[in-house]
């Protein structure tokens, strides 16, 4: 979903039934994937940085959520928690 197809820097969380998921650092947004049995990822969605566009884009987490930066002026932090993305498997 990315419209510059760049980005940097991702971040894994495993949920309380030992799923697997991933942040993903894009120039212009934070994508999220799951990790399936098979080593697949299934893309989630996208949580847009609603800043100017840069490459770098840092990705932290803390228990259940990830933590977003860039240097791009007005990014500000982006707290996003994980528990979002999980949905009955």
């Amino acid at each position: 979903g990315s419209q510059k197809g760049e980005g940097s820097s991702s971040w894994g969380w495993v949920s309380p039934e030992g799923r697997e998921f991933i942040a993903i650092g894009q120039a212009d947004a934070a994508a999220f994937a799951e990790i399936t049995k098979d080593g697949k990822l299934s893309y989630l969605g996208r949580l847009p940085a609603n800043a100017e566009p840069v490459i770098w884009r840092e990705i932290r987490g803390f228990k259940d959520y990830m933590i977003i930066g860039s240097e791009s002026e007005g990014h500000g932090i982006q707290i996003f928690d994980m528990n979002k993305v999980r949905t009955p498997q």
